[in-house]
């Protein structure tokens, strides 16, 4: 079974636990989720899904084929189609500050760039403990911040 439909549900499950009840509108995902069995596998009623359907170059805005789509375009080239066209590009390039900076802060910034242990199980573990120590960093970052502002009389 693909990652994407292994990984989809729970990740509903985590909104659903964390009380999100706002309806997605659209899911952004890279190449590695993009295959003909997942977009078959996408509901037609819910979010707008922009999948990179081939490896995008950093910083160079992709060129997709222009004209009408052949007849047997596969799932693949219409999602290739969707995501290369403006309004695509403007949803997908938002990766670029949402959630891509995360990976340079835990390579660069903190050095790790690799698992230190083997199998997926382990891995999956450790990197959940980079995820959470990630994010206790920034909210330890900002309650100083927040801590050392002065209070001031409304």
């Amino acid at each position: 079974m693909h990652r994407a439909s292994c990984h989809q549900p729970r990740g509903i499950e985590q909104l659903d636990a964390a009380g999100v009840t706002e309806p997605i509108g659209v899911v952004l995902g890279d190449a590695g989720y993009c295959t003909e069995a997942v977009l078959a596998g996408l509901p037609d009623d819910g979010p707008d899904y922009y999948l990179a359907a081939r490896n995008m170059r950093h910083g160079k805005p992709r060129v997709g084929s222009r004209g009408r789509l052949p007849a047997g375009a596969t799932l693949m080239d219409k999602m290739d189609r969707k995501v290369s066209r403006k309004a695509g590009r403007v949803h997908y390039d938002k990766r670029k500050w949402i959630i891509e900076p995360v990976f340079g802060q835990i390579k660069t910034g903190r050095g790790i760039r690799s698992f230190t242990r083997r199998g997926f199980h382990a891995a999956a573990a450790e990197w959940k403990l980079i995820a959470a120590t990630h994010n206790l960093r920034k909210l330890h970052r900002h309650l100083l911040a927040t801590a050392a502002a002065p209070i001031t009389a409304i």
